[in-house]
């Protein structure tokens, strides 16, 4: 299982949530960029997103 996680330029972390395969990964960070003014706007405030191994 894979963790999809937003980072902030502070260095803070959001989970946005849990995937199993590349499109889930695709549809959560498409669905959080949606909901926060799109792609553009999270990249100019320095947010990106990690994905990372859950145990």
């Amino acid at each position: 299982m894979l963790a999809v996680v937003a980072v902030y330029p502070s260095g803070h972390q959001v989970l946005i949530g849990f995937a199993h395969s590349q499109a889930d990964v695709d549809s959560l960070v498409d669905d959080a960029c949606k909901a926060n003014g799109g792609r553009e706007a999270l990249i100019a405030r320095g947010i990106h997103f990690n994905v990372e191994l859950a145990c």
